[in-house]
């Protein structure tokens, strides 16, 4: 039996095809020609993000590439990289290593948009047995997975920190993808602290014995569990993720 017999090739159909093989081809350009980019910064006051000397090969890390972090050094002067407000910034994903000291990515103020693609699938993994606080606004281009990976006990938080200086949003815009949530063990957990949110349209799924807590709606019902109400453009709530009440 041909193709066209069983899947006729109607207007709407073909728009259908179309949005298919764009999707397929995203998500190969997004993992090839990936490449680990690894974190050499050592001195504070000039560990932005954007600071080429900072990368390995001096490249800052780009949509296709992933953001390494394995350096373990005494004190504060590892544990922050920098990201002021400006243009935003396009990048494939984050790898913390065990070894990594890394506790934060980005200002406690302003910061610029991060537009996370995902390499393989993955948004961010962290090994180290730390919580890492994530950048204040990302926004996914493309379904993806945070990872808290740890043996002994780790995972991300997403927080405020200082009030923010003209930032639009803090958290984890959906952009109209998929977002899993994988604590994989029970010692690790992913928190988004009071003042911070996961919005727009896409789903939502807990992986993993670990905790992950989200800040329930304001008008949620005493008792409710499900913390998390995503609206759609019409403004109607539609439940999404059944996570751990806070």
């Amino acid at each position: 039996m041909s193709l066209s017999a069983c899947f006729p090739v109607t207007p709407v159909n073909r728009r259908i095809l179309e949005a298919a093989v764009l999707g397929a081809l995203a998500s190969l350009g997004a993992t090839a020609g990936a490449a680990d980019i690894q974190w050499t910064g050592t001195a504070l006051l000039t560990n932005q993000w954007t600071n080429a000397t900072r990368w390995s090969g001096g490249v800052v890390p780009g949509a296709n590439d992933r953001a390494v972090f394995s350096l373990n050094v005494a004190g504060a002067t590892n544990n922050y990289v920098g990201l002021n407000g400006g243009p935003p910034i396009a990048l494939g994903g984050v790898q913390i290593n065990a070894t990594s000291s890394l506790l934060r990515l980005g200002n406690n103020e302003s910061q610029a948009q991060v537009q996370l693609y995902g390499i393989g699938g993955v948004g961010a993994r962290n090994e180290a047995a730390t919580t890492v606080r994530f950048f204040k606004y990302t926004k996914l281009m493309g379904s993806l997975s945070f990872e808290a990976a740890s043996a002994a006990g780790g995972g991300f938080e997403f927080a405020t920190g200082i009030t923010p200086i003209n930032m639009p949003h803090i958290g984890v815009d959906l952009n109209g993808y998929n977002l899993t949530l994988n604590t994989v063990n029970a010692a690790n957990t992913i928190a988004f602290n009071a003042g911070v949110g996961i919005t727009g349209t896409g789903d939502v799924t807990k992986l993993g014995a670990g905790l992950v807590t989200t800040q329930r709606p304001p008008a949620a019902p005493a008792g409710d569990r499900v913390d998390r109400v995503l609206r759609d453009r019409r403004g109607h709530a539609r439940r999404r993720a059944r996570l751990p009440a806070v």
